[in-house]
């Protein structure tokens, strides 16, 4: 089935919805380093499995035509340059950004470049010598952070390809050196050992170090996030529909600069998906005569302040580079989960 827009089935422009948050870091010593970020994977072109692409990042096997994928990446820029104008953000992270990585951009692309230049923000973007499985982008606030220099991290087992961007800054605040790792790590290779390790060098070395994206798995108990509020589709047409569909597989990570410090992770406004039940919804992914697919994934947005939720805060141990043991997160005020009970 030929569909030009993703939104036509989920009323949003990517199977993964965006999430942000505020690290803090805490020492003995000096003002704490506050960044506050956002991470997005903004779905390549999508192709269906019949077609000779055989894409795997589809989850309603959709052969996305070139206007619908066009006007699908015009809006996720309009959303993108909103929240920069919003003064709220120090960085951006962004996975699947086939868009910006042709020969010739789209002028809608190459005027949003224009534009983030003159607000003052900057790009550091994945090369080819990096050898990552996937390209990554990085937009920062100039004003806040200084670009020092980048490497790709965190090869994967099947080919060595690297999965991570890691870039080095310096904080203009304090003076501190931080470094902003951009994941969309491999399906197929646990990398929570080689994160805590590097996690751990990074402690010793004086770098505050916030690392997210997309871990496209559930394993990954470091990841800050409240883990009941779904932040990915994993193809309905593959497996069974339902709550079974919507995995939270986005978020932060953190370690703090040396052993003495902590550092704070606080989430703040982001999307999440959910499963509405044919009697609500009458709605349908697929041909309406196939029993199996009624109902609809509907994506809502969470701001905890707003909506006075309260807001969830994730603390590590001082010198720790993981979430304290046994408490995924802290709720501080009431939950900030809507889905909670």
């Amino acid at each position: 089935m030929a569909v030009g827009f993703l939104s036509d089935f989920i009323k949003y422009t990517s199977d993964h919805t965006y999430q942000q948050a505020t690290v803090e870091s805490y020492s003995n010593e000096g003002l704490p380093l506050v960044l506050k970020g956002m991470t997005w994977n903004m779905l390549n072109l999508c192709h269906s499995e019949n077609t000779k692409y055989k894409s795997a990042n589809n989850p309603f096997g959709l052969d996305e035509l070139t206007v619908g994928y066009e006007n699908r990446k015009k809006v996720q820029i309009v959303f993108i340059m909103k929240q920069i104008s919003s003064n709220t953000l120090d960085f951006i992270l962004l996975q699947e950004v086939d868009i910006f990585t042709g020969k010739d951009l789209p002028s809608f692309v190459s005027n949003f470049l224009v534009q983030l230049h003159d607000k003052n923000w900057g790009t550091v973007h994945s090369q080819p010598l990096d050898d990552l499985h996937m390209p990554l982008l990085i937009l920062y606030d100039k004003a806040k952070l200084e670009f020092v220099s980048q490497k790709a991290i965190f090869p994967r087992d099947s080919d060595g390809k690297k999965c991570a961007l890691e870039a080095t800054f310096i904080d203009k605040s304090t003076g501190e050196t931080v470094c902003i790792v951009n994941i969309n790590l491999d399906y197929n290779t646990n990398h929570s050992d080689a994160i805590l390790r590097y996690q751990q060098e990074q402690i010793n070395t004086g770098k505050l170090t916030v690392i997210g994206g997309d871990t496209n798995s559930d394993d990954y108990p470091s990841m800050a996030g409240d883990r009941l509020i779904p932040s990915c589709i994993i193809n309905p047409d593959g497996g069974p529909l339902g709550k079974d569909c919507l995995k939270r597989r986005d978020g932060f990570m953190a370690n703090p600069p040396n052993a003495n410090a902590i550092v704070i992770i606080t989430e703040g406004v982001c999307g999440y998906f959910e499963w509405k039940q044919p009697n609500k919804i009458k709605t349908f992914l697929r041909d309406n005569k196939d029993p199996n697919a009624v109902g609809k994934i509907v994506v809502k947005i969470l701001n905890p302040v707003k909506e006075g939720l309260g807001h969830v805060t994730h603390k590590s141990m001082p010198g720790a580079s993981y979430i304290i043991p046994g408490q995924e997160y802290l709720v501080l005020g009431i939950s900030s989960s809507p889905l909670k009970n």
